[in-house]
């Protein structure tokens, strides 16, 4: 798992470290940073996120990517996720700010609501 989370600003700290990777990495970088700073648990079924074009691309990004995706923290363009897409730092701030308040994720199809909401 990723270490060296700053425990002032973890939410500074997982902008800077997802600005200028592929959405595929960032997946896991958000996917590692809930687990170890958050103490999120998984979500069981991330069968949503099994429809989108690109997810077996990585077969190593599957869990992440789906946990991220049906947590409406990284959302899917026209049913891809965008495996091999750059996150610049817009998007990396807006996926950081979804990670850490749960009230900000995204509604995602096939899911009654965003998991923490």
């Amino acid at each position: 798992m990723e270490t060296g989370w700053s425990s002032e600003d973890p939410v500074r700290d997982l902008t800077r470290a997802l600005t200028g990777t592929m959405r595929k990495t960032a997946a896991r970088l958000v996917h590692e940073w809930l687990l170890a700073v958050r103490g999120e648990v998984d979500v069981p079924d991330i069968a949503p996120a099994l429809s989108l074009a690109d997810i077996y691309e990585c077969h190593a990004c599957v869990e992440h990517i789906g946990q991220v995706y049906v947590k409406g923290i990284m959302e899917a363009r026209g049913g891809r996720f965008g495996v091999r897409e750059v996150i610049d730092v817009h998007e990396a701030a807006a996926i950081a700010a979804r990670a850490a308040d749960p009230a900000k994720r995204l509604f995602v199809p096939g899911m009654a609501q965003a998991p923490g909401k």
